[in-house]
């Protein structure tokens, strides 16, 4: 099934896309959201749409962060589990259940993974790239998926694409052979696409004058280094921003390069004119990135943990400024301030998130910390036990809230409900911190 532009669909669905548009314009986020996925379940390769459909999921979520969450939460897992299970067979049904959990969470990881490899099947290469991206930004470290990203890059024929991919990998994870054989490929594709010697005139040997040439062709090709690679990249890049000035995936491109060869005052320079651009004024992952960056910038003075942390404070409370419905920037920098002993500033910040079901639980436990920090126990008690009620399985995070739960009962001595906490650890995981030598001391002391 090839990838359809906007242009060559059925001219009536090109007028539902114009009426989607419109209602989109006019800010009837629900009306337009369904006529784009239902022209996605007639041409799920139209790409076009589904970009468009994806900005405007999250300017909904944006608007409406709770909105029908609980009903998300309800269906996802069968959802994308069916997804799963059809996506060899029927990749087009798998690819809309997909989306219609990408409806209440744009970002959710494994809905973006499944559209990824339904894409794949399909032969849909470019809604595969779109979907990956996604995954990895909600999950930037998911390997798997990085690696998937830069093998389409390069089945595209993109090599370039795929180095930076693959040399930020190859340094991340420096003894995986997969990463580092696949880094190899794209730098030997590179030079070829670079020289032309890929064209059907003849095999790049043919077009060299003689056999040694070729071989030392492929000797630097192997022997590349990423950083010459990455060089390279810079030059191609500044060629395209010279010739496209307001594409923002140029300087994208540019950030990331000086970025891997850690020159962080070209890569911060470059995100300044990113942002300038009017794609790069509302683009948070953009700003986000600049608080990576100037993090690493600081790790070259070997600085202390605080000093890290006290960074990441001030750069995040930044962006909650810029981006106000971003919750995410507002939760790490809550976390931050926990962790820093700054529990009143934290509590402001749990407190203007826990209206968002997405963070509902998390901001439950973290309001339960600064209260058990301060000595609030009742108050913390309240919070433990909403975070532990919004959380059937028994994670590391459940784990946590029943164990400060256990502790903050003992303090108000409630021995009996922090034995009851602390058994129900007790169960799943004998050996979580200390939880085996208190529930065996309770039996002792019986």
């Amino acid at each position: 099934m090839p990838e359809k532009p906007l242009n060559q669909l059925d001219p009536g669905l090109q007028r539902q896309v114009e009426h989607a548009r419109t209602a989109l314009d006019r800010g009837n986020l629900d009306y337009a959201i369904g006529l784009f996925r239902d022209v996605l379940r007639r041409e799920p390769g139209c790409l076009a749409v589904r970009r468009v459909l994806r900005a405007a999921q999250l300017k909904r979520l944006g608007s409406h962060p709770g909105l029908k969450e609980k009903s998300y939460f309800a269906c996802r897992l069968p959802g994308l589990a069916w997804a799963r299970l059809v996506g060899k067979r029927i990749p087009s049904r798998s690819m809309d259940r997909a989306e219609r959990v990408l409806d209440w969470n744009p970002r959710h990881h494994g809905a973006q993974r499944c559209l990824a490899d339904a894409a794949l099947i399909l032969d849909l290469p470019e809604t595969a790239v779109f979907a990956l991206e996604g995954a990895l930004e909600s999950a930037p470290g998911d390997h798997k998926a990085a690696l998937a990203l830069a093998r389409t890059h390069l089945e595209l024929g993109r090599p370039q694409d795929a180095l930076v991919i693959l040399e930020a990998w190859s340094r991340r994870r420096p003894r995986d052979d997969v990463f580092r054989d696949l880094l190899k490929e794209a730098l030997v594709t590179s030079s070829l696409h670079a020289g032309h010697w890929d064209s059907d005139s003849g095999t790049y040997r043919d077009k060299l004058r003689d056999e040694e040439e070729a071989v030392e062709l492929e000797k630097r090709g192997r022997s590349e280094t990423p950083d010459g690679s990455l060089r390279k990249m810079v030059v191609e890049a500044l060629k395209s921003v010279e010739a496209e000035p307001q594409a923002l995936s140029h300087h994208v491109t540019l950030i990331r390069a000086y970025q891997d060869l850690e020159d962080f005052d070209q890569a911060l320079e470059w995100l300044d004119r990113a942002r300038q651009l009017q794609a790069g004024a509302s683009d948070p992952s953009l700003a986000r990135r600049g608080v990576e960056i100037k993090v690493a910038q600081l790790k070259q003075e070997n600085p202390s943990e605080d000093s890290i942390r006290d960074l990441r404070i001030v750069e995040l409370d930044r962006l909650v400024s810029g981006f106000p419905r971003e919750f995410t920037f507002r939760f790490e920098v809550a976390e931050l301030l926990r962790d820093a002993g700054r529990p009143d500033e934290a509590i402001h910040h749990f407190q203007e998130i826990r209206g968002a079901e997405t963070f509902r639980v998390r901001a439950a436990s973290g309001l339960g910390d600064c209260f058990r920090s301060k000595g609030l126990m009742d108050l913390a008690i309240e919070q433990y036990r909403t975070a532990g009620d919004g959380l059937p399985v028994m994670d590391d995070l459940k784990k946590h809230v029943l164990y400060q739960l256990a502790i903050c009962y003992e303090a108000t001595g409630e021995a009996a409900q922090a034995t009851d906490a602390f058994k129900q650890i007790y169960s799943v995981d004998i050996g979580y911190l200390d939880v085996s030598t208190r529930i065996e001391s309770t039996y002792d002391r019986s």
